[in-house]
Formats: C-alpha cells, sequence, structure tokens
C-alpha cells in the first residue's frame, strides 16, 4: 500500500454483508506497543469505527517478537482474515498503510489532512517540548513496553545515541521551565478545534489520528494541564478505542 492519500479506494469485500459481521468476521490482530504513537494511530481508527481487535503488546527491547512478523523490529502489525501483505511477512507493517488498508475493506468515510497550517505550527512547537517531558517519564509507565530492565536499556540506549553525556538526567532538570512552556502551548489548542472536538470542521479525521497520540502519552508528566475542550477532546476518541491515560510522574 502506498502512503495514505485522498483518492477513492475500492473494496471487493461482499456488499452482501452487514458492516458489522465483516467487522467480526475479520478477527482483527494489532500487533503494538502501548506508547507508540504510530500503534496509537490504529488503535484510535479501529475504536472510532466500532472495529473488534485483539492487542498484542510487546517489550520494546524485544527483537524476536515483532521481526517474525515482517523481518524488522518495527510495529504497528495487523494480521487478519484477508489482509494482503508484502512477500516475506506475515502482516501488515506501517500505521497510515493500515489505515489505508481499513478504509477500503470497510468502506470507511475519513477525512484526510486538511493542510492546516496553524495546527502544524503548533504542533511543531508541542512537540519539542513534548519530548523534552515525556522520554525520562514514559519509561517508568507500568506498561508492557517496559516490564524489563532489558526493555527500559534498550530505549535509554536508542533515544540517547549522540546525545550529550547523561541526556535523560539533563532533560528531568529542564522540567520546571519546559512544563510550563507546554501548559502555555496547550492553552493556543481550543480554538485550532474547529469542529465538534476535531481539528477539522467537518469532523474526525487524519489530522486527530496524528494529533491525539501526543496528547495521550504526555498524560505521563505530572503538572500538564490540558484545557478543558482538549480534556473532552481526548477522552472522546481515546476511550471508544481503550486507549488508556497514564498516571503522571
Amino acid at each position: 500500500f502506498p502512503y495514505l492519500n485522498c483518492r477513492r479506494m475500492s473494496s471487493a469485500v461482499s456488499q452482501s454483508k452487514s458492516k458489522a459481521d465483516e467487522k467480526a468476521d475479520a478477527k482483527l490482530v494489532l500487533h503494538m506497543y502501548d506508547h507508540c504513537p504510530y500503534c496509537i494511530r490504529v488503535e484510535l481508527a479501529l475504536g472510532h469505527y466500532g472495529i473488534p481487535f485483539e492487542k498484542v503488546l510487546y517489550g520494546y527491547g524485544d527483537r524476536k517478537g515483532p521481526t517474525k512478523l515482517t523481518g524488522k523490529k518495527m510495529l504497528p502489525v495487523l494480521q487478519g482474515k484477508g489482509i494482503l501483505y508484502p512477500e516475506g511477512m506475515i502482516g501488515l507493517p506501517e500505521s497510515l498503510d493500515i489505515i489505508q488498508y481499513l478504509q477500503a475493506k470497510f468502506r470507511l468515510p475519513l477525512l484526510c489532512d486538511s493542510g492546516n497550517g496553524d495546527i502544524k505550527e503548533w504542533f511543531k512547537r508541542y512537540k519539542e517540548r513534548y519530548t523534552i517531558l515525556i522520554r525520562p517519564r514514559l519509561i517508568k509507565m507500568k506498561v508492557k513496553d517496559w516490564a524489563t530492565e532489558e526493555d527500559v536499556t534498550y530505549a535509554i540506549n536508542k533515544y540517547s545515541k549522540g546525545k550529550e553525556p547523561n541526556y535523560y538526567e539533563a532533560l528531568v532538570k529542564r522540567t520546571d521551565e519546559t512544563l510550563k512552556e507546554v501548559n502555555e502551548i496547550l492553552r493556543e489548542l481550543p480554538p485550532l478545534l474547529l469542529g465538534d472536538l476535531s481539528v477539522s470542521k467537518f469532523g474526525f479525521g487524519m489530522e486527530d489520528i496524528k494529533l491525539l497520540p501526543y496528547l495521550r502519552n504526555i498524560t505521563c508528566v505530572k503538572g500538564v494541564i490540558f484545557p478543558s475542550k482538549v480534556k473532552d477532546y481526548i477522552e472522546k476518541h481515546c476511550f471508544p478505542a481503550k486507549v488508556k491515560m497514564y498516571e503522571g510522574i
């Protein structure tokens, strides 16, 4: 599958079955990490459209499990009845390709990225500070991703590569200043939600799927203050997908 775009897609699914039956028959299995924004994208899409799926979580330091699926240590990967995937793999990788597959399979309406420059500029400023706050805290969340010392060590080594000595400790020292900046930036978000708790005035779409994982993950940071509209926005889309919030530290 190519990168997600806005063209109309055809589906070979039999028209005789109801969408509910088709969704149940697909028997989808999503292989993922709990903290991975790209994995959360797929969870959000599945949850929004009420598509049942089984979730399989992996430790972040587990190389063998994900590699068996695609030949690479990469997630998310979707498996299920009738899914086409590249030769040599036993599942469909890449979050946007998975979402495109779901659109075609179940004939789902999903708004494309509108190219809204305001939300892109906002997100750029937010993500720079988001990374400073979440990097040393995500690895302390009590989820499968970090169940072993190997998982935590793998993440620290991966993200410290090429950085200053004691990179994680240095990030923690920047907490107070960065937290203040993040809360200020979050106060700018409500006017950018143009729809009924969506980025687009026309409803839920790809911009929401790309943004929401980064709002959910920052719940691992104690002291983050979401404006009421932003909190409602997160809950509206994460709860149906069973994407749980973290306990901030």
